[in-house]
């Protein structure tokens, strides 16, 4: 029922803890700092595991996040949930158990775009939010192609992630995996050096 909320768009955004229970953002991450994964998680990886982990033992650090009782989320956006055209239900339900079985939370939202991330938490607009993600995404949010509907194009976007105390916190990619990308066709469901599952 949540996720049909997101699908015909009655909000913006919905949570699920690690016991696969419904949370209410605005309750969970009430004046609290939070970071983000995203990613399709189909399947979680090593490496999925392993960029929030590093990720999270920077972000603690942080002079803004200290005493703040932020947490980590996993985030899919309802463009990965209908990559195939529909949305698959049980497919969905099955990333959200694979998550919570390793004690992920997970967010589901409308927001496909790394710009508009900020707009999910409407009652953290003064407090961090850090985004964990790989080279080969870093690579696309550089790409304008993605800001056409923008008047300001890629200039205007980072004005919108930035505003709002967001830092990205990249993870490495070895220089042959990096090679191997950049002279892949330009798909955006392409994957460089697809990582081993955990399960």
């Amino acid at each position: 029922m949540s996720l049909h909320l997101v699908e015909c768009k009655l909000t913006n955004a919905v949570m699920f803890g690690p016991r696969g229970e419904v949370l209410q953002p605005s309750e969970i991450l009430h004046k609290k700092a939070i970071l983000v994964e995203r990613g399709s998680f189909r399947p979680v990886t090593h490496v999925n595991v392993d960029m929030i982990a590093c990720a999270t033992a920077q972000f603690v650090q942080e002079t803004q996040v200290k005493g703040k009782g932020g947490g980590g989320a996993h985030g899919i956006t309802m463009n990965n949930l209908l990559a195939e055209g529909a949305l698959d239900a049980h497919d969905f339900l099955s990333r959200v158990d694979l998550l919570a079985d390793i004690g992920f939370t997970v967010l589901i939202s409308n927001y496909s775009e790394y710009y508009r991330a900020h707009l999910i938490f409407p009652a953290l607009h003064k407090e961090m939010i850090g985004v964990a993600i790989g080279i080969n995404n870093l690579l696309e949010i550089f790409n304008e192609r993605y800001y056409d509907n923008l008047e300001g194009g890629i200039l205007e976007s980072f004005g919108r992630l930035f505003r709002n105390a967001v830092k990205l916190y990249v993870y490495p990619m070895s220089s042959e995996a990096y090679d191997r990308y950049i002279s892949s066709p330009a798909d955006p469901a392409r994957q460089h050096n697809r990582p081993r599952p955990i399960f």
